[in-house]
This record gives structure tokens, C-alpha cells and sequence, in this order.
């Protein structure tokens, strides 16, 4: 069932929405390493740590799901086409 609705959902989706959804998962992730290697905003070191892992983490799957969709869409194009001759 699970699997089904994935397929149908990287079938359906443009092109253009899956980059979209990949690539801001990626500035997501690494805005965060970036927040992680500069200083804290606050000045404590360790009061942001928590949501920045959690932003981290939410990047890191955002730019997954959107990769294994793209990926998914590939190789169900690929194997819908007739062979050639």
C-alpha cells in the first residue's frame, strides 16, 4: 500500500516541484551545518544546539524523500518504455 502511493506520487509530480522540494531540503541542511559551525546567535552555545539538530534532521529527510522520489520516477519512466528493436 505504502509502496503504491509512493509510486503514484513520483509519477505525478512535475519535474520542477521534486528539485524544488530536494533542493530546499539541501539549503535546509546546510544552512544548519553552517548555523552549527558560527557562532551562536544567542551566545550561549548550547541553547540553539537542540533545533539545529532538529532542522538538521528535518533537511537531511526532506532532500532524501525528494531524491527517492526523483529516483523512483527514473526508473518507473524507464521501465514503462516499450523495448527498442
Amino acid at each position: 500500500m505504502f509502496r503504491e502511493q509512493l509510486e503514484n506520487t513520483a509519477r505525478t509530480l512535475p519535474v520542477a516541484l521534486l528539485a524544488l522540494g530536494g533542493g530546499g531540503g539541501a539549503l535546509i541542511f546546510i544552512g544548519n551545518l553552517v548555523n552549527l559551525a558560527g557562532p551562536s546567535p544567542a551566545g550561549e552555545p548550547g541553547r540553539s544546539l537542540p533545533w539545529t539538530l532538529i532542522s538538521l534532521l528535518v533537511g537531511a529527510l526532506l532532500t532524501g524523500y525528494f531524491g527517492y522520489l526523483g529516483i523512483l520516477r527514473y526508473r518507473l519512466r524507464r521501465n514503462a518504455l516499450p523495448p527498442r528493436s
